[in-house]
């Protein structure tokens, strides 16, 4: 299930009509798409398989595919469950409910896992995740960034090393000086939050000649 302002319902309607999967629902305020038919959450496992997610929400989804199975498994041949197999089968989806989202403790990823960041990907992550920005310290300031907890800081670095790898020409008055940065929380602001990530860059020559380009090349969406 996705959740969007309502002026972004198109966007919400584009992903339907390109996976051909789910449905979308627009209110006063917000819209969403959800997939809730079991042979589209089928579908819709099959290419995530494909196209893995980056982030440590690739956990959730493990979760919520063994979940998938299991129930699956119990629907093909519900009579060949005794009741403490049911018993067991609900602890066991319980289990797996509880492991997800804001309950999770667990966010190490597995070995085999690979970041992988492309063109489109990035953007469509800039698009949810990212900030443009001019600041005003003394003077104006460009300023662009992507923010995330510090479990994130993985793929951020991965974020970070593809930018910095774009082409473009731009001087720094500084050549030490890294015109993307990242830059890690010691601690969390307060007990309800967590540490945060970022990726920043607020170098104008490189924004200009070097971000600018690359976005103005992709299709946009939201």
């Amino acid at each position: 299930m996705l959740y969007l302002h309502k002026d972004e319902a198109p966007l919400l309607n584009y992903i339907k009509n390109r996976i051909n999967l789910g449905k979308v629902y627009v209110y006063d305020h917000f819209g969403s798409f959800t997939i809730s038919d079991l042979n589209e959450l089928l579908q819709l496992i099959k290419i995530f398989e494909v196209h893995t997610l980056n982030t440590i929400k690739y956990l959730n989804f493990l979760a919520f595919k063994k979940a998938l199975e299991l129930y699956c498994n119990y629907r093909s041949n519900p009579s060949a469950y005794a009741p403490e197999d049911k018993e067991q089968l609900f602890n066991k989806l319980t289990n797996l409910k509880i492991s997800m989202n804001k309950k999770r403790t667990d966010f190490d990823l597995p070995e085999n896992h690979k970041i992988i960041i492309t063109h489109y990907w990035l953007l469509g992550f800039i698009e949810g995740e990212g900030s443009f920005n001019v600041a005003k310290t003394g003077s104006f300031r460009l300023e662009f960034s992507i923010s995330q907890t510090i479990r994130e800081s993985l793929v951020l670095k991965a974020i970070q090393k593809f930018i910095l790898e774009l082409p473009g020409e731009f001087k720094l008055l500084n050549s030490k000086t890294n015109p993307v940065q990242l830059v890690l929380d010691s601690k969390a602001k307060n007990e309800r939050s967590n540490p945060m990530a970022r990726v920043i860059s607020h170098y104008s020559g490189y924004i200009k000649n070097v971000l600018i380009p690359f976005l103005d090349k992709l299709e946009w969406l939201s």
